[in-house]
């Protein structure tokens, strides 16, 4: 799980704009999501 997953629920406590700011912050950090492979077995299988 990355910082981008936590953060999603207290992000939209916060007004848009701040939300918008600290979310073009942690992206410009790094700190975005990161790949996951597919929930379906299927789908992970393939790759």
């Amino acid at each position: 799980m990355d910082i981008y997953s936590l953060s999603g629920r207290f992000l939209r406590l916060l007004e848009a704009e701040r939300a918008h700011s600290l979310t073009i912050r942690a992206l410009s950090l790094g700190l975005g999501p990161h790949y996951a492979p597919p929930a379906r077995p299927a789908l992970r299988q393939q790759l």
